[in-house]
């Protein structure tokens, strides 16, 4: 299992949860007949009620695009981070099996003289 296992689940589930409240979100608000926040935008903006739908529409769509684009990215993320895990883990290999390979052409390059052994 992954590290990042946990996490791209998380990811998943958290694109879940924004795309559904904002859909919820969007339905209340394009649903609701003379609902308090159309009040409360006109009283700022003086805007139709369709207009406002309209705004809120492309708001919602925007958001859930960001949302499904930042998942996205998150996902890729993971993957190359997994796969660099795995490219570190090959490079350490070769490196111990380098320094152990070392080690014995240090070993093997010992020579004694006995012609320069004193008795």
């Amino acid at each position: 299992m992954n590290s990042s296992f946990l996490t791209k689940y998380l990811s998943k589930l958290t694109l879940t949860i924004n795309i559904i409240l904002t859909v919820m979100t969007w339905f209340y608000l394009i649903g609701t007949d003379n609902p308090i926040w159309y009040s409360i935008i006109q009283s700022y903006v003086f805007i139709s009620f369709d207009t406002a739908k309209i705004i809120i529409t492309v708001i919602c769509i925007v958001w859930i695009v960001r949302s499904i684009t930042d998942y996205e990215l998150k996902t890729v993320l993971f993957t190359q981070a997994d796969i660099q895990k795995e490219i570190l883990k090959e490079l350490r290999a070769l490196r111990n099996s380098k320094e152990m390979h070392n080690a014995d052409t240090a070993g093997d390059n010992f020579r004694i003289d006995f012609d320069k052994v004193d008795y």
